[in-house]
């Protein structure tokens, strides 16, 4: 995942419909997809943009989320190209 226009609206189209249906949502239900949210699909979605790149290894997609790699490789995930 090279193009970081796709990139903002995979990761934002999610936490939209997410928010949209917040109150509609029971709270165990709510609270359960923001993890899988949070945890999950932004670790997977992070991890293949880094090794999209060529920043990572593929092996590596799930240490994204334990050791702090966002912060570590913010530029390159959200504002380079």
């Amino acid at each position: 995942m090279r193009n970081i226009y796709i990139y903002y609206t995979a990761f934002l189209a999610p936490a939209a419909l997410l928010a949209a249906f917040w109150n509609v949502l029971p709270s165990q239900a709510g609270l359960f997809l923001l993890a899988i949210y949070v945890f999950v699909y932004r670790t997977w979605l992070d991890g293949t943009r880094l090794n999209g790149k060529g920043l990572i290894e593929k092996k590596d997609i799930w240490k994204v989320a334990v050791n702090g790699s966002r912060g570590k490789f913010f530029k390159e995930l959200y504002l380079q190209k």
